[in-house]
């Protein structure tokens, strides 16, 4: 049972954070962000200073361990739960929530830490400049996107386990 309570809080707390996370990010921060302008690659700079961009795929990853682990566990007990609402149901929210990893690993990871890139050079140089600029309205706008694809498939995710139970 310890283990079950374990696996438990590590789930639910990481999958609070996780989707907490990309949630706040899509549809409040990265608005803000681009709305500010010049002002926006500081914040990203400094956001990149709060290791945020390591320990979120971080806890991610210890969210979809403890949640293969538990199923797992379930499965053992009763070998025909897979096959049952409950079982498809916290399935296709587990699928779902692997799928929104890889895609937050390789499509939106990669343009936030170009972002932060950028933002760090133009607050080194102290100059906006044109192209710097561009290439910061460009990742802001593509970024902006594939943080609300991400946010949106966990909160799908949330939703199907959340009322897996109850199938």
């Amino acid at each position: 049972m310890t283990e079950l309570y374990i696996l438990r809080f590590i789930h639910i707390v990481g999958g609070v954070f996780w989707v907490g996370t990309m949630t706040f990010m899509a549809f409040f921060l990265f608005p803000a962000i681009r709305a500010s302008g010049p002002a926006g690659g500081q914040v990203m700079a400094n956001l990149g200073k709060t290791k945020m961009m390591t320990i979120t795929p971080v806890v991610a990853v210890l969210t979809m361990l403890s949640g293969l682990r538990l199923m797992m566990k379930v499965g053992a007990t009763a070998p025909g739960w897979f096959s049952t609402p409950q079982g498809m149901w916290f399935s296709i929210g587990g699928g779902i929530a692997i799928l929104t990893f890889f895609h937050g690993l390789f499509a939106s990871r990669p343009i936030g830490m170009k972002m932060m890139e950028i933002g760090k050079q133009m607050a080194e140089s102290g100059a906006n400049t044109e192209a710097l600029g561009a290439q910061m309205s460009a990742l802001q706008a593509k970024g902006g996107l594939n943080l609300k694809i991400t946010a949106t498939m966990l909160l799908i995710a949330t939703i199907a386990m959340s009322v897996a139970r109850y199938m």
